[in-house]
């Protein structure tokens, strides 16, 4: 009795091997099929030593097959090859024998199709002919997927200091120049007493159409009558954004738009509030060594007014002389720059230039001014400015002169 309660008949030794011949002799038939379809495979296959061309006969299948010659005669010079993906190795591969096996990772066809030129290389591996290198040179100039800003240039786009008005063009993006003028000298007119600051511009291309800048007439001296007057100018915050490109065959003008902020930030005897303005900058170059810049302004400035007899005007550098002038109010006041520049050599360059109505940063005050300068270029990254400049009225100094330099960086 079987432990599930059931009757069981006795099987014989006779049932028993004609049980076990009907699976096994099945299995053993296919197991043998397999086994000869491998060994036909390895003799067939070209990595093998025991193939065909190993033995002296040609193999039942070329590894290469080439297309009709005659039908690639036209512009693609190229022949269609088929070609074993890996090398052929010193002893049996079984992921070449038997193609069914795959690596991790592989086709599962272990054969791929390549384009292959007359000249018997492959179009898609490159030669050595210095481009990887190349490309090498431009990655290393990628930083952080950005392109690299170029080599500093003083020339490219040239100092705005130096003569009166700014030109159109700004820095490229990542580049900066520091400008500065120990000497900006102010003589005496009717209303101001001689003056000298020392003018600075710091100047970054944040994009290659927009600066960022400072700039200011910084340490100042005032040679009162009484007293000689010393502080720090109030400082500058500015933007120059370039517009357009010059199309000098219609006439058109290359041109950007600035904007400034004069702050508070000063020593209190030069102190004349938070001050705005805006100006268009233009350059017509005529020529290649010929160019005519201008700057059109409309600013914020703090008049004053005279004690005795009660005239208004504007002060320079926003300074009273407490015993003959006061504060006033605040006005807004429209300038007009403009300098002709001719490039002699390559390093020297010449200009004739004017305002009406003072200078962009300089406050010089009201009044027309005419004069001449010029530019010496050291180096790629310096340069040297000097100019001499006469008023044509009472309310302009009579002599004034800037010296300075500008660095590119």
């Amino acid at each position: 009795m079987s432990c599930f309660g059931t009757t069981s008949n006795p099987i014989s030794a006779e049932n028993h091997l004609i049980k076990w011949l009907s699976w096994a002799l099945p299995v053993n038939l296919m197991s043998g099929i397999v086994l000869t379809l491998m060994f036909a495979s390895t003799c067939l296959a070209a990595d093998n030593p025991f193939s065909a061309s190993h033995l002296g006969r040609t193999p039942l299948i070329q590894p290469v097959l080439h297309e009709n010659q005659a039908l690639l005669n036209g512009e693609n010079s190229f022949v269609a090859q088929l070609i074993p993906t890996v090398n052929q190795p010193s002893s049996p591969d079984p992921f070449l024998i038997w193609p069914w096996l795959r690596r991790p990772g592989e086709s599962k066809n272990p054969m791929f199709l390549k384009l292959v030129s007359d000249d018997g290389g492959i179009p898609d591996q490159k030669k050595d002919d210095g481009a990887d290198k190349n490309d090498d040179d431009k990655k290393d100039a990628d930083r952080g997927g950005q392109k690299a800003p170029p080599e500093p240039d003083i020339s490219k786009p040239g100092a705005d200091f130096g003569d009166y008005p700014n030109s159109a063009y700004t820095l490229p993006k990542g580049r900066a120049y520091l400008e500065i003028a120990p000497i900006n000298y102010l003589g005496k007119d009717r209303h101001n007493s001689a003056s000298n600051s020392y003018n600075y511009l710091f100047r970054y291309g944040v994009t290659d159409d927009v600066e960022f800048r400072l700039t200011g007439s910084g340490l100042t001296t005032v040679f009162d009558p009484n007293t000689t007057v010393v502080g720090f100018a109030p400082l500058i915050i500015d933007t120059k954004i370039h517009l357009w490109d010059d199309q000098m065959d219609k006439l058109i003008p290359a041109a950007s738009f600035e904007a400034f902020l004069q702050t508070n930030l000063a020593s209190p005897t030069f102190q004349s509030g938070f001050q705005p303005s805006i100006n268009m900058n233009l350059d017509f170059p005529f020529t290649k060594d010929t160019n005519v810049e201008m700057t059109f302004g409309y600013s914020g400035v703090q008049d004053a007014v005279r004690v005795i007899g009660g005239e208004r005007f504007i002060p320079r550098l926003g300074h009273n002389i407490p015993t003959l002038s006061k504060s006033n109010l605040n006005v807004n006041l429209f300038s007009f720059q403009w300098a002709l520049e001719q490039q002699v050599t390559e390093k020297f360059q010449v200009f004739l230039q004017g305002y009406y109505n003072g200078d962009v940063f300089r406050q010089s005050a009201q009044g027309r001014v005419v004069g001449v300068g010029y530019f010496y270029q050291f180096d790629k990254r310096a340069t040297f400015f000097n100019s001499y400049n006469a008023g044509l009225d009472p309310s302009t100094p009579s002599f004034s002169s800037q010296v300075g330099f500008a660095f590119a960086f």
